[in-house]
């Protein structure tokens, strides 16, 4: 007579325990970066003008605006990376924010990868390199998104003037992301 086994679809014990240390590492990584505090900061420069344009409340509503309105990615959170995104845009005749671009400044690692994702330092050097850029690449992205997007909820602008008339004004934004562990660990 020939018993029924009941067959484990083409999962060894081996795939599950490594998926599962995978998720240990990833809840770990979140956890971490729960503890850490974090802050934006922001700087706003206008070009010179007879009039230089008004945010409802001053320039100083603005920044505490953005400050509120910008969160600091959960990914850039988690590998402590810090960084300045600065962004360059026009305010328009009707108040308008125009034309901003973003670009991501020098990213500064405050923790070791090894700490969220077991990656060894007796890895080859390229690999390391590979990793690196990858990571440069998605969190300054995310990052630059973040302050474009606070920046486009932003009210309208009172107009600036130049020699009389309303006129395009340029401004300059920057933004600093912090990082530093808590002491409470």
């Amino acid at each position: 007579m020939e018993r029924n086994r009941n067959v484990v679809s083409g999962y060894s014990v081996k795939d599950v325990f490594r998926s599962c240390l995978f998720f240990v590492f990833l809840l770990f990584g979140c956890l971490s970066g729960l503890q850490a505090q974090t802050s934006v900061k922001a700087e706003l420069q206008l070009e010179k003008a007879d009039q230089t344009p008004e945010y409802k409340g001053g320039e100083q509503k603005f920044v505490e605006f953005l400050q509120k309105e910008i969160h600091y990615p959960a990914d850039a959170r988690m590998y402590g990376v810090e960084t300045q995104v600065t962004v360059h845009f026009i305010i328009d005749e009707s108040g308008k924010i125009q034309n901003p671009k973003a670009k991501v400044g020098r990213l500064h690692l405050r923790k070791q990868h090894t700490e969220v994702d077991g990656y060894t330092g007796a890895t080859q050097k390229r690999e390391s390199e590979r990793w690196w850029a990858q990571i440069r690449k998605e969190i300054g992205g995310q990052m630059e998104n973040e302050v474009l997007r606070a920046l486009y909820k932003s009210r309208k602008w009172k107009p600036g003037k130049k020699d009389g008339k309303k006129a395009e004004i340029k401004a300059v934004l920057k933004v600093s992301f912090l990082y530093s562990e808590s002491n409470g660990k």
